[in-house]
């Protein structure tokens, strides 16, 4: 009997307010945990979207390896779109299986930003979706929310008065 495939996804998207240039700025953010079994779903997640974050693991170079591909997806369904590529793990840079000098030659070489992290002790991990937000708010990708968008979609702050419903019908 085959176990029960469950996402990997506790909570698929989570709404972020983020302070760029003095404004503050509402992100949210779409975990597809980049696993190969939900690829296909994966996919949905990337259309539309304004950035990506494409996360390997320092002492794994097989993970490194897939950024590739995941980069060729990402960008397959969102043309200009904004990746960061980050290097998690930095806490174990004894067991580093790649480079930093790799992975930056890597983002260089494909337009991407790049930075390692920790999410074990939370090094340079708000820096991350920090500069990834920040990237996006200043080249204009994120003046417009679409709500029918993926990834990392911005959204102005400015609070407008809620529609008064109208009714069809008055009672006496």
């Amino acid at each position: 009997m085959n176990e029960p495939i469950t996402s990997p996804i506790a909570s698929p998207e989570i709404t972020l307010p983020k302070l760029v240039d003095g404004r503050r700025v509402m992100t949210q953010i779409w975990d597809t945990a980049g696993q190969e079994r939900f690829k296909t779903v994966s996919a949905a997640y990337y259309r539309k979207a304004q950035g990506a974050l494409v996360v390997f693991d320092i002492t794994k170079a097989a993970t490194f390896d897939s950024c590739k591909q995941w980069l060729h997806d990402v960008r397959g369904q969102s043309e200009n779109v904004s990746v960061t590529l980050v290097g998690n793990k930095s806490d174990l840079r004894n067991l580093r299986e790649v480079s930093t000098e790799s992975a930056r030659k890597f983002a260089e070489e494909n337009h991407l930003t790049f930075i390692e992290t920790s999410a074990l002790d939370s090094s340079n991990v708000e820096k991350a979706f920090t500069q990834a937000v920040t990237k996006i708010y200043r080249s204009g990708m994120g003046n417009v929310s679409n709500s029918g968008s993926s990834g990392i979609s911005l959204s102005s702050t400015s609070v407008s008065q809620p529609e008064k419903k109208k009714s069809c019908c008055r009672s006496a």
